[in-house]
């Protein structure tokens, strides 16, 4: 989202900026949209964000927050920034494949996706 600001800052900013881009008020504005009540709950953990994100939904089930979770990740490359200083900072494979716990593995490559889970208390 940040990259998605980065991309719209030629625009003079409205009231709704802020809150219409950053991280932290994506959760609740999708619970708005759709009248979800309940936790909604921005989790940044960089790589970890899915996994904790799922412990924080079982937990809020068995503790009676909530009956029904839907925890899960995004992860969207909207902008090149971040994309180019990962490259210069050797984070990046020269291959462009991905080869994860492999002998020939030489760093790592990004992708775009967005997956989620429902869990319900039965």
């Amino acid at each position: 989202i940040l990259e998605y600001l980065d991309n719209t800052s030629a625009h003079s900013p409205t009231a709704h900026t802020s809150t219409g881009t950053l991280r932290a008020f994506l959760c609740g504005r999708l619970a708005y949209f759709f009248g979800w009540t309940g936790p909604a709950e921005v989790i940044d953990t960089a790589c970890s964000s899915s996994l904790v994100a799922i412990n924080r939904a079982v937990k809020a089930i068995q503790g009676g927050e909530c009956s029904i979770a839907l925890p899960g990740g995004i992860n969207d490359m909207a902008g090149e920034n971040n994309f180019l200083d990962l490259g210069r900072s050797g984070f990046l494979s020269p291959t462009g494949q991905c080869k994860a716990f492999d002998k020939d593995a030489d760093r790592y490559c990004r992708a775009e996706g967005a997956r989620f889970v429902v869990f319900l208390l039965l």
